[in-house]
C-alpha cells in the first residue's frame, strides 16, 4: 500500500479508529477515507491511497499506459528493457522515506538503471512516503511512486529516466 502525502497533509486528521473486526479491506478503506475526501486504486498488486481527485488522475493515467503497452506489443515495438520493468519486481518497505532514496533503493534491488533529470528531485522539495511494494512490478511501484507527485518516467534502451510532467 502507498499512500499519497496530501492524505496526511493535516494531521489533526492523521489519527483514525477502527474496528474492523471481519470486515472486508476495500469496506474499511470505504469506512476510513470516503467521509475524509479520499479515495483509492487498487493496481495489480498494490493499493494507491490519495485524494479522489488525484485517484482519477491516476486512474486516467493507468488506462492511457494499458493502451499504450497493448499498442507496443501488437506492433511488437516493445523496448527490451520495457519488457524487464513489467516483471522485474520492485520489493521495498519505507516510512518517512524521501523518493530520492527510494528509487535508487528499487533501482538497486531490480538492477536497473533509474536516473532523475537534472533538477526533477531537488532537495528543498523533499516528500517522504511510507508503504510498502511487495510483489509489484518496478512499473508499477514507478507509476504510483511518481505519478501523484506530478512526476513521470522514460524507459529508454537501457535505464529508467525520472522526469517532470506528463508524457
Amino acid at each position: 500500500m502507498v499512500v499519497d502525502p496530501a492524505v496526511f497533509s493535516d494531521k489533526r486528521s492523521s489519527k483514525v479508529t477502527c474496528d474492523a473486526d471481519e470486515v472486508p479491506l476495500l469496506e474499511a478503506l470505504n469506512i476510513l477515507l470516503w467521509p475524509r475526501g479520499f479515495d483509492y486504486y487498487v493496481g495489480q498488486n498494490c493499493i494507491l491511497i490519495s485524494t479522489e481527485k488525484g485517484i482519477a488522475s491516476y486512474r486516467n493515467r493507468a488506462m492511457s499506459a494499458d493502451r499504450e503497452l497493448e499498442r507496443m506489443e501488437k506492433e511488437g515495438s516493445m523496448p527490451a528493457l520495457l519488457k524487464v520493468v513489467r516483471e522485474e519486481q520492485a520489493d521495498a518497505i519505507f516510512q518517512g522515506a524521501d523518493i530520492r532514496m527510494i528509487l535508487p533503493l528499487i533501482s538497486k534491488r531490480a538492477e536497473i538503471d533509474i536516473v532523475a533529470d537534472e533538477g526533477v528531485l531537488p532537495a528543498e522539495k523533499s516528500v517522504k512516503l511510507s508503504g510498502s511494494l511487495l510483489k509489484v512490478s518496478v512499473l508499477e511501484a514507478l507509476q504510483v511512486l511518481l505519478w501523484p507527485l506530478g512526476l513521470d518516467y522514460d524507459i529508454r534502451e537501457d535505464s529508467i529516466l525520472i522526469t517532470s510532467g506528463r508524457r
